[in-house]
């Protein structure tokens, strides 16, 4: 357990330590190194002992049989040291085997990662059918692969190793009986004493993984002095990307002083977030020299993409600082977060769910910047915070904290941003372009050179606000009618993990036993007759069945299920549990029998503990780069060490039930052999001493069958679980069919106009939630709730018919580990053309190497389907002007003839829509044409377009 305790601390340590990029070190191995591997070494160390004890046994038992048998005895050593190169020859052909099928495990482990993580583009897009046959299923069935050849080399070692003590006992007697037949009588004591002899005869990965490379050291200085310098870079530095050949900075410099506000502009995959992360100490310096980077005084970051704890918001906030209620109250109100915390069902104490689920982009990178706010750090890094925000709350976020009169004034502040209405606030302006700071100085400075930054900002309506009075009022409305009574105090976004009690339900054996018997209806009749190896390959068959139900069973789930269970919780199912399956329960019987209660019940336990650890291990990998910036490390450590007491806490007692029973069964092994020896001794005068000892020997035999048919009965047992728990989720409950009988009434073109109607409907995230939506009517009067396109109302569609037919680009784009072509059509339905064209249009033809691209990348993925219905879920909120001029282009050039709706907090893109629909607090306020919108002063986004420097 120690062990366990030790080698699980030191696998998470490491991966505080490791660099962020990780090529060599996915996600999925990494947790699999703690479910698995770690595991198996536990399970290796009761047989180290053999290593120094196993020679000393050999050495002493020969020179036993020889003094028994003669030399006759060295026939056996012979045949023994003949056996050893057939199970080394084995050996490693089993673990050439292992190795290969520990790879697909990883990758199987890591595709459903970032399925469970892409879950919701994979159900928007009607994907789950491509991405369960194209990665999971291929996957496990080359894993299964690999599992059998691999049990097939351990069943033939086994069976080399049990038959070795016969043949071994067989020609050392055939020689001593025909080296000397006259003197040589093979008696029953010396056939008793022989075989008793004979049969005491009988951390690559993780190391890999603790060897990889770490943050080089010397490249960041940190010191807690506060000189008139807060950051350096050094003349001449270059950084690039681990795995990367070539530079991204080359001979870079930057001189901050300390209290100055500097902005970091520059075009999509110019190096804004990468210059950060060089500052972070995240990047491979490739220059000469040491010390590259100095930082003096504390650091706050914000991430581009803000990174949540799933705990409550006022954890998420402290982020392990003491609590100040003064300062706390302040650091809400500055980022316009008191109106959330009125809204939220249970104020600040609300959890968030895993990765800020149930949050909007912009509640999150709010949240994110209080965290940084409230840590009264003396340097900021600070990733496009205003991206991910409407205009006014934007401007008010600059005023209240970011700019000079703000909570952050006189702090060192680094923002990257893609709003240039801001710039002409800031002391100092860098503009990078291709890796290159081509432009540095004051907002006056760089507007008086023909410059690059000049042009863009001529380009750029940032006309000064001409009414102020009525934007704050607009603010004002706003926060007032969001404002709603808590709707409980004790309201969790997760569900408890489900722990099951009393005897495992005899269901869960039938469905064991079904699936076993489905995987055995292909087989022939000669396999038949090998009963190891068949029912060997066919658990592991069975094992694959339930594997590919539970996939099948949680991509069918609703995203309320996501919402509500962590992703870790998940992982545990696809991991440890199926482990179970594939490795232990396939060399047991399935026999029914009665079973050790406690020891089931503390074995749901320890298993129901693992999935916290899990979570917070996949947390701290995702915010690596945010934990290492508060210089955190210590705290998530300390928190990793409590979850894995927690889990050891509940795994001893398994441990000790385990001896428990293990103590048992030897304590009725040696009453067997006493009882046996003792009746011998009592029938001293009717039997032989050869005989006496035969009766010995085979109680000897008896009592180590017992103990191993006592010791497979619990294991089945506690093993079973893990089917229990598979079968949980698999009948969880599904969302709505994915196809119906009414999609083959459709027309094969449909929608052909793209007309959405929208009666009275009113949505929430899950029946436990207030409503989001409240009484949307579109363009209709009041009749049914129901949402009709082209007239067919949606409600009778399969899901996969009509999200087939819709292109939706999430506000997060998500992409997949693998080739373009898989991230743009995993069902292989376009040709190479239409893909270079679809690349072609979304302006990426000369772009596939740059960072910063996934936002194009879903636009080329939406370009492919030519829907008549494009939804876009401010989809240009994080990309600079440039790039969202040509988004904009490219939706006009190529959906011409479509319904486009948007949800955007860049207004200028919105301007030269047909119709505008102002949302606030689920209802709709406004409804009318841009033009008709602007020309009313007292209209919501009128004061909101002036709020964002747009005039009329």
């Amino acid at each position: 357990m120690k062990l366990k305790t030790s080698i699980t601390s030191l696998i998470y340590r490491k991966a505080l330590r490791i660099h962020s990029t990780r090529d060599d070190t996915t996600s999925g191995e990494i947790v699999n190194l703690m479910s698995v591997d770690v595991q198996k070494i536990v399970d290796l160390m009761p047989l180290l002992n053999t290593i120094w004890s196993g020679p000393l046994q050999i050495i002493a038992a020969i020179y036993l049989l020889i003094n028994t048998l003669g030399y006759s005895a060295l026939a056996g050593v012979l045949v023994m040291f003949l056996l050893i190169p057939i199970n080394g020859f084995i050996a490693v052909r089993m673990k050439n085997a292992q190795m290969k099928q520990m790879k697909k495990k990883d990758e199987r482990v890591k595709k459903m990662n970032e399925i469970l993580q892409g879950i919701k583009i994979i159900k928007l897009y009607a994907w789950e059918s491509s991405f369960f046959s194209k990665l999971i299923s291929s996957i496990r069935v080359e894993e299964i692969k690999l599992l059998k050849l691999s049990s097939k080399y351990f069943g033939f070692m086994m069976l080399t190793i049990s038959s070795t003590t016969f043949f071994i006992s067989l020609f050392t007697f055939i020689v001593y009986v025909v080296s000397d037949p006259e003197n040589h009588i093979l008696d029953s004591e010396k056939i008793f004493v022989s075989i008793s002899l004979f049969n005491i005869l009988r951390l690559k990965r993780i190391n890999k993984f603790l060897a990889s490379e770490e943050l080089e050291e010397g490249i960041l200085v940190r010191s807690n002095s506060h000189d008139h310098q807060a950051i350096c870079i050094h003349p001449s530095s270059s950084f690039s990307w681990k795995g990367s050949s070539e530079s991204l900075f080359k001979d870079i410099s930057m001189d901050v002083n300390r209290g100055n506000l500097i902005a970091i502009i520059g075009p999509v995959g110019s190096g804004k977030s990468s210059l950060i992360s060089a500052l972070l100490g995240e990047m491979l310096f490739t220059s000469k020299g040491t010390n590259p980077v100095e930082i003096h005084g504390s650091v706050a970051y914000t991430p581009q993409n803000a990174w949540m704890q799933n705990v409550s918001v006022k954890d998420n906030i402290l982020f392990g600082r003491k609590f100040n209620k003064n300062w706390y109250d302040e650091v809400l109100k500055a980022c316009s977060l008191e109106s959330d915390m009125e809204v939220f069902p249970s104020g600040d104490s609300t959890e968030i769910g895993e990765k800020g689920i149930n949050l909007s982009g912009g509640q999150k990178q709010r949240i994110s910047l209080a965290r940084a706010v409230y840590s009264q750090s003396d340097i900021y890094f600070l990733d496009d915070p205003l991206a991910a925000v409407d205009s006014h709350v934007a401007k008010h976020l600059f005023e209240e904290v970011i700019g000079s009169n703000g909570l952050l004034r006189g702090k060192t502040r680094i923002l990257v941003t893609h709003n240039l209405s801001f710039l002409h606030l800031v002391d100092e302006i860098y503009f990078l372009k291709d890796g290159e700071i081509t432009e540095k100085g004051t907002y006056k400075e760089l507007m008086e050179k023909n410059c690059d930054f000049s042009e863009l900002i001529s380009n750029h309506a940032n006309n000064k606000i001409t009414n102020q009075s009525d934007s704050e009022k607009v603010m004002e409305k706003i926060n007032e009618e969001g404002t709603k009574q808590p709707i409980e105090t004790n309201f969790k976004i997760y569900d408890e993990e489900t722990l099951h009690t009393g005897q495992v339900g005899i269901r869960v054996y039938c469905d064991g036993l079904l699936c076993l018997a489905f995987s055995l209806v292909g087989c022939k009749k000669q396999h038949r007759y090998i009963l190891p190896f068949g029912n060997l390959c066919g658990l592991l068959d069975a094992s694959r069945i339930l594997h590919g139900t539970l996939f099948q069973c949680i991509i069918k789930t609703p995203m309320s299920f996501f919402d509500t269970t962590p992703l870790g919780r998940i992982l545990n199912r696809f991991g440890q549990d199926i482990e179970v399956l594939d490795t232990k329960m396939s060399f047991l019987h399935l026999w029914i029998h009665d079973c050790l209660s406690s020891s089931r019940q503390l074995k749901r336990l320890s298993s129901v503990a693992t999935s916290p650890i899990y979570s917070h291990f996949g947390e701290t990998l995702s915010g690596i780069n945010t934990v290492r910036a508060y210089s955190l490390e210590k705290a998530f450590y300390s928190e990793f060490e409590r979850r894995l007491d927690e889990y050891q806490k509940r795994n001893f007692p398994v441990i000790m039930a385990d001896r428990w029973l293990g103590i048992r069964i030897n304590l009725i092994g040696n009453f067997i052999i006493f009882a046996s020896a003792l009746f011998s001794v009592l029938s001293r005068d009717t039997i032989t001493p050869g005989q006496l000892g035969l009766n010995v020997s085979s109680s000897l035999a008896i009592t180590s069958i017992l103990s191993w048919v006592i010791r497979m009965y619990s294991d089945l047992e506690n093993n079973i679980v893990a089917v229990e728990r598979i079968k949980e989720y698999s009948n969880k409950e599904s969302e709505a069919p994915w196809e119906l009988e009414e999609d083959l009434k459709l027309n094969s073109s449909w929608p052909l106009k793209g007309e959405i109607t929208i009666k009275n409907l009113s949505l929430k995230y899950r029946k436990d939630l207030d409503w989001v939506l409240r009484d949307i009517n579109v363009h209709i009067s009041p009749g049914d709730k129901m949402i009709t396109i082209d007239g067919v109302d949606i409600k009778k569609m399969g899901l996969h018919t009509l999200r087939s037919k819709l292109t939706i680009i999430p506000q997060d784009p998500t992409l997949f580990s693998g080739t373009l072509r898989l991230n743009l059509d995993p069902f292989g339905l376009f040709k190479d053309m239409e893909l270079i064209e679809s690349l072609k249009h979304a302006y990426l033809q000369d772009f596939l190497k740059e960072d910063g691209l996934d936002k194009l990348i879903c636009l080329a993925r939406a370009l492919l389907r030519k829907n008549k219905v494009l939804i876009m879920d401010e989809a240009t909120a994080a990309v600079d002007s440039e790039t969202d001029k040509l988004i904009q282009k490219a939706i006009k050039d190529n959906f011409r003839d479509s319904t486009v709706l948007t949800i955007a907090h860049r207004l200028q893109t919105v301007l030269d829509y047909s119709k505008i629909i102002v949302i606030d607090s689920g209802c709709i306020i406004e409804y009318d044409s841009p033009k008709n919108l602007l020309s009313d002063s007292s209209s919501t986004f009128y004061k909101m377009c002036l709020n964002s420097g747009i005039n009329q």
